[in-house]
């Protein structure tokens, strides 16, 4: 099996290139990701009140009969 793939061929060097340069460019993307959202997070932390602090200060409702 081994005597049918040439390691040395211009085709698997650019084959090895190319998918090097999608898994390199896949860590970049993920990385930014993470980072950007570190840093939303972040200020979303800073900025708002916890979910039970936020809806205790929204006023509730009342609604009006409808019959």
């Amino acid at each position: 099996m081994s005597q049918w793939i040439d390691n040395s061929s211009k085709l698997f060097k650019l084959q090895n290139f190319i998918i090097g340069l999608v898994i390199a460019l896949g860590l970049s993307y993920v990385t930014y990701l993470y980072f950007s959202y570190r840093t939303v997070n972040t200020e979303w932390d800073t900025a708002f009140v916890s979910p039970r602090q936020y809806w205790a200060e929204v006023p509730e409702w009342k609604w009006k009969s409808v019959l």
